[in-house]
């Protein structure tokens, strides 16, 4: 009888080898059920700049191009898998910066409030800059130049 029961086991066990691949086994169904819509959307953004290839860095575009806050649809996640599925974006000042998957790049949007358009992963070839920028430190500030100010108050109280 435990001879039949291994048996059956391991039966199952190849077939579900079988049936998916190696990042999906270790994946729980809810996450390969909630990565879908994501996944094609990111290739629907994708095949449309293959299309449009002009390399001006203007804001080029309208603003319903750039994505800023999180949705309801994409929460922000706490930790990312270390699957490699590069995404290439241009920031809102025209640098281009490469994402390891999507997670890394939806994670840094929430904890940076990172502006960025995708774009063709031929832009951010030999592309060594950090993933994620650092927020400044006029992040959620009204004004940038307030720093200059700052900074400004600092060096005369010095001298």
């Amino acid at each position: 009888m435990k001879v039949l029961l291994l048996l059956v086991v391991a039966v199952l066990a190849v077939a579900h080898a079988r049936r998916y691949s190696a990042e999906e086994r270790y994946q729980p169904a809810e996450s390969r059920r909630q990565l879908a819509v994501p996944a094609a959307a990111l290739y629907r953004a994708r095949a449309a700049d293959d299309d449009d290839d002009d390399d001006n860095d203007g804001d080029s575009g309208d603003a319903s191009d750039w994505q800023q806050s999180p949705t309801t649809e994409e929460p922000c996640p706490d930790a990312c898998k270390l699957v490699y599925d590069p995404v290439c974006v241009r920031d809102d000042d025209g640098v281009y910066r490469k994402f390891s998957n999507n997670c890394f790049l939806q994670k840094c949007r929430c904890d940076t409030n990172f502006r960025y358009k995708i774009v063709s992963m031929r832009k951010c070839q030999g592309n060594d800059l950090p993933e994620c920028p650092r927020p400044s430190r006029s992040y959620g500030r009204a004004r940038p130049e307030e720093d200059l100010d700052v900074a400004d108050s600092d060096s005369s109280a010095s001298d």
